[in-house]
């Protein structure tokens, strides 16, 4: 066993309806903020799964403060870092509720998220998960305008901004014709919305590789339709606390330096193999373009790390 196992658990405990997912590393700052928006719901028949992977702040101390005056929340201690995907797998591994969804430690949720969401999945079989609309929180403007950035960190901030549209759709149709569509429209922060379980865990990859959360996002379309609630129910944190730079995420997986310069070559070659080359051949465009752009991205990346380390 891998980790420390810290829960309230009873063999004749009906299982709750829905799982939460905490997957954390080094989150203190954000963790009481997150847990108090989780267990602030309207909606009150869930488990809280927190996966602390390996946190070297005090992480840990704070979701057992959380623990002793609430049941519902199961710690799972990590003995090493299990990167991203593998953190995010555990908590999914040892859900129990009939739907699933998964918390970043940086974001909020309204009051009413897990109520309003469950309410369209349990009225609607054809829809395979539930997301309302997202605003950010946090100094957008501060973040883009640090003055202790250079020129060339401030260049890739508005870069990303732009190549990463802060869209959410519902979507229907064939699963090729809902596939385009969330590539073509950057449709993948429905990844933070509410999840029949069974078919998220149907849909989860074997292995990581840049890009992996887009083609788990794309697996689930085989399932159901994207459903988004016509209100604000999350808050997004600017800065994005939680979420892993390109060359961060290659490090963490020890990847080529193929994989390097050409982080999506993986999720190209991932989606003429599972949609097919018919698909691929259609939409080239577009992942041309999004090869070329997550070129010049880890490029800028590079020099960006290079002029740190040099201070």
């Amino acid at each position: 066993m891998n980790y420390i196992c810290n829960k309230h658990l009873s063999t004749t405990q009906k299982p709750p309806k829905i799982s939460i997912g905490v997957p954390i590393h080094n989150g203190a700052h954000f963790i009481e903020a997150r847990l108090n928006s989780i267990l602030n719901q309207t909606y009150t028949d869930f488990e809280v799964i927190i996966s602390d992977n390996a946190s070297t702040d005090t992480t840990e101390k704070i979701c057992k403060k959380f623990q002793n005056n609430d049941k519902r929340i199961k710690i799972f201690r990590q003995k090493t870092n299990l990167g991203l995907f593998w953190n995010f797998k555990f908590v999914l591994d040892q859900a129990n509720g009939d739907y699933f969804v998964i918390a970043n430690v940086d974001d909020l949720w309204e009051k009413d998220f897990l109520q309003e969401n469950l309410q369209v999945l349990e009225s609607n079989p054809k829809v395979v998960v539930s997301m309302g609309k997202i605003i950010r929180y946090g100094s957008v403007d501060k973040f883009m305008k640090n003055l202790s950035d250079k020129k060339i960190k401030r260049l890739y901030k508005k870069f990303r901004q732009k190549f990463r549209p802060f869209n959410i759709y519902s979507v229907t149709g064939d699963f090729k014709t809902k596939a385009e569509f969330c590539l073509r429209n950057y449709n993948f922060w429905i990844q933070f919305g509410l999840f029949r379980r069974s078919e998220l865990q149907k849909s989860m990859l074997d292995n990581p590789f840049y890009g992996w959360d887009y083609a788990l996002v794309i697996n689930t379309l085989r399932y159901g339709d994207v459903h988004i609630v016509d209100k604000i129910l999350m808050q997004f944190y600017s800065k994005g606390a939680s979420g892993k730079g390109i060359i961060e995420f290659l490090k963490q997986q020890k990847l080529s330096k193929f994989d390097l310069f050409l982080p999506n070559a993986q999720l190209t070659k991932w989606c003429i193999k599972n949609i097919g080359i018919k698909f691929f051949i259609k939409n080239i465009d577009y992942f041309i373009r999004l090869n070329l752009l997550t070129m010049i991205s880890t490029v800028i990346s590079v020099i960006i790390e290079k002029s740190v380390i040099k201070k």
